[in-house]
């Protein structure tokens, strides 16, 4: 019985033996590839001698070009931590709109990037204390754009919004009202409609005072612009 038990061990530790040296072998494998050259021995009754890890890391891939990528995300030790996610929405709306050649949006246009409201209370206190944080400024009346400082912290962007996507979030941010109508002029593109095919098109009468509060309402927000009276069209940047 003792005779077979020792059997049994001596056949335990050489199929152990094996798994090892087939370990080893994947490790040198591994170690090999980050450029280090190891010979690991696997010996009954010792542990394998496996090297440290060189820490070095490889040299990034520098982004391709007209790429834009954020140093870190927002939270990480990079002194904001204390950004909201509403403010990190902000932060990501500009950085994929400067993608899109837009380096200076109006308001209106940021807001609907991020998938705010620019009109209302909750992002123009936001907006303050961005800028008071140094991550955006003003460079005119109604415009904002990022500093280097909000570049580095925004986060970091994969794909970025196409034309037709920044149309969805502006819709999404309306009533339904105002999205019929807004709708219908961006599918006019740089085209100007007078009010009554606007208002034959979304299925509203132009002479009512709801259809005349919705159209300044759009004005205000700068998703619309009058062309003359009783004539309007989509802004430029959600057409062009």
């Amino acid at each position: 019985l003792a005779e077979e038990k020792l059997t049994a061990r001596d056949k335990e530790i050489s199929s152990l033996q094996r798994d090892m040296k087939a370990a080893g072998a994947r490790i040198e494998k591994l170690l090999e590839e980050q450029g280090k050259k190891v010979v690991i021995d696997v010996k009954a009754g010792s542990s394998p001698n496996i090297p440290a890890v060189d820490q070095k890391r490889t040299a990034a891939v520098p982004p391709e070009r007209g790429a834009i990528v954020a140093h870190r995300p927002p939270g990480s030790g990079n002194g904001h931590g204390d950004l909201t996610p509403y403010q990190v929405d902000m932060l990501r709306g500009l950085i994929e709109l400067e993608a899109m050649g837009r380096m200076e949006p109006p308001w209106s246009l940021a807001g609907a990037a991020s998938g705010k409201s620019a009109s209302s209370s909750t992002f123009e206190k936001y907006a303050a204390n961005l800028k008071a944080k140094g991550l955006i400024e003003y460079p005119t009346s109604g415009r904002m754009r990022l500093t280097d400082a909000g570049r580095a912290a925004a986060p970091a962007v994969v794909d970025f919004p196409s034309l037709e996507e920044i149309q969805e979030r502006t819709l999404k941010l309306l009533t339904p009202y105002q999205a019929d109508l807004l709708r219908v002029l961006i599918q006019a593109g740089t085209e100007p409609l007078s009010w009554d095919d606007l208002a034959s098109q979304s299925g509203k009468q132009a002479t009512s005072s709801t259809f005349e509060k919705y159209m300044a309402s759009l004005r205000s927000m700068e998703f619309i612009e009058y062309t003359g009276p009783k004539r309007a069209k989509a802004a430029s940047w959600l057409v062009e």
